[in-house]
């Protein structure tokens, strides 16, 4: 643990690589009276290591996170195990490490917007297309969901039926703005996209049921 005691407050002394506890309070236990808490190592975790900051992969990074600078922490990730086998890695994310791994931490919903932000980024440099859908579906609901930014959800939704006009969760997705909008005519064209895609005919019977009492009740 250390070379050399150092003391801790509660009365914890760190020394030859153990913990010795002279608090009067620590020593009574329901199992009797301790001395002090030998300490062995079970586990390492490889830490990450620094590279060029022209390195394309950390470029990248910058790029996607509107920012131009790099930070160590004092904590640890799985991104040292996966770069000691060859894989570029960047560890980012939204929050700041002043409120992180702590009593009461937090993350602020500017941050959480930040986020979902930067993931927008991966997924237009995103190359597989189907991979591309299903990201801006999956931060389309995050946005609704956790943040409450309708408008920045169905812009979310939107590209990914640009992508894939079949997409049934967007759809769905975007017919349930609609209906919260009370924009009965694109909900109704949402909802008959959906069953004009859905195979199964008991749930597509019920959808064609909605859209006829949507139609007769709203249009």
């Amino acid at each position: 643990l250390a070379n050399g005691p150092k003391r801790h407050s509660g009365g914890i002394a760190l020394h030859d690589g153990k913990v010795h506890l002279d608090h009067p309070a620590i020593h009574r236990t329901p199992f009797g009276a301790v001395d002090q808490v030998a300490c062995r190592q079970m586990t390492n975790v490889r830490g990450l290591q620094k590279v060029a900051s022209d390195a394309p992969h950390l470029a990248l990074a910058f790029r996607l996170a509107n920012t131009n600078r790099a930070d160590a922490v004092a904590f640890g990730t799985e991104g040292g195990i996966f770069q000691g086998h060859g894989f570029p890695v960047v560890v980012c994310g939204p929050g700041s490490i002043d409120q992180a791994h702590q009593p009461n931490e937090f993350i602020t919903r500017t941050q959480l917007a930040q986020g979902a932000a930067f993931m927008t980024r991966v997924a237009e440099l995103t190359p597989d297309p189907k991979t591309r859908v299903e990201m801006f579906y999956r931060i389309g609901k995050q946005l609704d969901d956790k943040l409450g930014d309708r408008m920045g959800a169905q812009d979310s939704f939107e590209k990914a039926l640009d992508l894939d006009p079949s997409h049934q969760p967007t759809l769905s997705a975007l017919r349930t703005i609609a209906s919260d909008a009370a924009d009965w005519d694109r909900a109704a064209r949402y909802l008959d996209s959906e069953q004009l895609i859905t195979e199964a005919p008991r749930v597509r019977s019920k959808l064609l049921v909605e859209l006829g009492k949507l139609r007769d009740e709203m249009l």
